[in-house]
């Protein structure tokens, strides 16, 4: 190999002009090409391997480049055979440039990739340790740029990415779902969303088919990952990449109801209910603190966001009708969620989720004073739902978004907590710092919206007349707050 590479650079010294110019004249060479394609170094690795193992890459560019030209020949056979040639260690030519791209991703480097990418130069195939060039690009920490040059050159799929990791994190759905969240998150932090934006759009194509659609849709809507074990759909509503996340969610509405049109053999009436189901699944979905897509909108202020999200839903009880065996037609509620208050109901059961300290979306709203997010929560509500929202959902520290509105109700509910242990002096104090900064604006317009509630309520026979839509005895911290009520009279 040795031998090799001197004469090359000893004739090229020879000479004038480019070095690519000058290799497409030398591989015409009979004793040229016999050293070229038949030398191997000591670990059973061809010249372009040398090159890339020595980080030479000046003399790895220009050696591409000729195989490249001669791919387009005669000699295309023994071009694809010289470029996918694996060393004694199972190493192809993508583990040797994934080495260099690991340490530069020089504009050079990373012209040799969209070379091999174009030539059709598998780049997740594994050596005998289990590895894969993309693999060692995209964990632990992604090459971006790299695997953006592989974007221009060709479509990247899920499969090609799951099937690139070693065998023990594809036998573990876990390990590989955390590890593909992660990719996504990099991409939505450091890589401006390019592989989601990619993947959204090439799911979204006509002429995509059904395996790549579904397997996109896990990545994006199932697979949690990081520190919370978030959805990569639920970090998207950290970013500023709006028109991203727009499209992941027309995607997640079209993936809906081609997955459950094809359940449902022609009866659309239970596909569009099951669709319902499918979509609230993926949305509904909540971290380890809690906190819903909702709830993450409304910190992030995403205004807009929680918008696109409710559109998605109906709000009101999913049914699907059924024939018994008397032919007689049966009406059925469809659950989206067994734990929620509405179990039935999509757009509520995401509306009345709750964190880890019991708050609402609508709590946060208010403690961040996140007025344009307020409002988008109160889509398609009706006022006596509404009401029980306000003013019968208490947190955990048995404040309900009412009592942020008054200090004074908030002090005196805040004390009885403390006074039973059930919270510190200074999360207390802290809670009235947030309280006494609730905006006038908020105030003023929640007042408005209780009192409007109230009087329909008044004219429609009263509380006991005017239900909510949902079931308040299964909220957990109403029955917590009924507790705790029950145990302070019980000590008194």
């Amino acid at each position: 190999m040795a031998k090799l590479d001197q004469d090359i650079r000893t004739r090229f010294a020879r000479r004038t002009g480019d070095i690519s110019a000058f290799l497409q004249q030398w591989i015409r060479l009979d004793d040229a090409q016999a050293m070229f394609f038949g030398n191997r170094g000591v670990k059973g690795e061809n010249y372009l391997q040398f090159c890339l193992a020595n980080g030479d890459i000046d003399m790895a560019l220009p050696i591409a480049r000729m195989c490249a030209f001669y791919a387009e020949s005669t000699d295309a056979e023994r071009i694809a055979g010289y470029l996918n040639h694996i060393d004694a260690e199972g190493n192809d030519i993508w583990h040797y440039l994934a080495d260099n791209l690991k340490e530069s991703e020089d504009d050079d480097s990373l012209a040799i990739a969209q070379l091999l990418v174009q030539l059709e130069i598998d780049y997740c195939r594994k050596n005998d340790a289990d590895e894969s060039p993309l693999a060692r690009l995209l964990v632990p920490t992604p090459r971006w740029p790299s695997v953006n040059s592989m974007l221009l050159a060709k479509q990247l799929t899920i499969e090609e990415i799951e099937a690139s990791f070693p065998k023990h994190v594809t036998e573990s759905e876990q390990i590989k779902a955390e590890i593909m969240a992660g990719i996504f998150f990099s991409d939505l932090a450091d890589n401006d969303a390019r592989l989601a934006s990619n993947m959204v759009y090439f799911a979204s194509h006509p002429k995509s088919e059904m395996p790549d659609r579904l397997a996109i849709g896990r990545a994006l809507f199932e697979y949690a990952g990081g520190k919370r074990s978030e959805t990569v759909l639920m970090k998207m509503i950290e970013t500023e990449h709006k028109e991203v996340f727009e499209k992941a969610l027309e995607f997640l509405y079209s993936l809906s109801d081609q997955v459950c049109k094809a359940m449902a053999k022609g009866d659309n009436q239970l596909a569009k209910a099951q669709a319902q189901a499918y979509l609230y699944r993926r949305i509904g979905r909540r971290n380890r603190i809690f906190q819903g897509v909702l709830m993450k909108a409304v910190i992030a202020d995403r205004p807009s966001y929680i918008s696109s999200l409710l559109r998605l839903l109906v709000n009101e009880p999913v049914v699907v009708t059924k024939q018994n065996a008397k032919g007689e037609t049966e009406r059925e509620l469809l659950v989206m969620d067994k734990t929620s208050p509405s179990p039935a109901n999509p757009a509520l059961s995401l509306l009345l989720q709750q964190d880890a300290r019991g708050n609402l979306a609508f709590h946060q709203a208010v403690l961040m004073n996140r007025a344009d997010c307020l409002r988008k929560l109160f889509y398609g509500l009706s006022l006596v739902d509404v009401h029980a929202i306000l003013c019968r959902i208490p947190n955990r520290f048995n404040l309900t978004v009412a009592d942020l509105l008054s200090q004074q109700a908030a002090f005196q509910k805040l004390s009885i907590e403390v006074k039973a242990k059930r919270m510190t002096i200074e999360d207390a104090q802290q809670w009235m710092a947030q309280i006494k900064a609730v905006d006038r604006r908020i105030i003023e317009f929640l007042a408005e919206a209780i009192k409007k509630a109230e009087d329909v309520i008044q004219r429609t026979g009263g509380a006991k007349a005017a239900k909510p839509t949902f079931d308040l005895a299964r909220v957990p911290t109403v029955v917590l707050a009924m507790q705790n009520a029950q145990a302070t009279a019980a000590r008194a």
